[in-house]
């Protein structure tokens, strides 16, 4: 403990004073620094704690954010697949169709498309084949096999615009039966997205 450099006088000399221990005792130097260390432990330590605990509170707040995201991930991913598979073959069907399109018209081309429309007729042999004006032409223009002879009335071809290139028509007096490009991939897309 350290001297003032003040001094005190006492008009009359002091007899019978004593230093009291209680509250009002001084503290050494050595034992407030002591005291301060023990003050600052005890806060880090409550400090320490209260991180501890703020940040286990946050990580199961974030391990519940991360659940839930996982659980709405799964919940919609069937319907993304599904959405995904039915593009891909709405766009596969679309490209087969483009390259169909761009595939020249050849009279062997449309003699493959009359046999398997013909290949459809269940024991009739009262028929028309309608193509378009310019596959009945390229068939014509072939002498094709398919083409009736003209002693044969119950077979007949037939020119009808509103058929499609490359496809024809089956007309029996049971029906009709498409063989049109457009109708066949109309067929192939019902049948995949089914």
């Amino acid at each position: 403990m350290s001297s003032s450099p003040h001094k005190v006088r006492f008009a009359q000399p002091l007899r019978h004073a004593r230093v009291r221990v209680g509250a009002e005792s001084f503290v050494s130097e050595s034992k407030f620094k002591e005291m301060i260390e023990d003050r600052y432990l005890e806060g880090y330590q409550a400090g320490q704690k209260a991180l501890s605990e703020q940040l286990v509170e946050q990580r199961k707040q974030l391990i519940e954010i991360q659940t839930g995201l996982l659980r709405s991930i799964q919940a919609a991913l069937p319907s993304v697949v599904a959405e995904c598979e039915k593009s891909i073959v709405l766009l596969a069907i679309e490209s087969a169709r483009k390259v169909v399109e761009s595939i020249p018209i050849t009279p062997e081309m449309m003699e493959s498309v009359v046999k398997k429309a013909l290949t459809e007729l269940q024991d009739t042999a009262d028929y028309e084949v309608l193509l378009h004006p310019e596959d009945l032409a390229l068939l014509e223009s072939v002498s094709s096999g398919l083409l009736p002879r003209a002693e044969n009335s119950k077979v007949r071809f037939g020119i009808d615009s509103s058929v499609s290139r490359g496809g024809c028509v089956i007309k029996t007096g049971h029906g009709a039966i498409s063989a049109l490009r457009e109708r066949m991939f109309e067929k192939l897309e019902t049948a995949v997205l089914a």
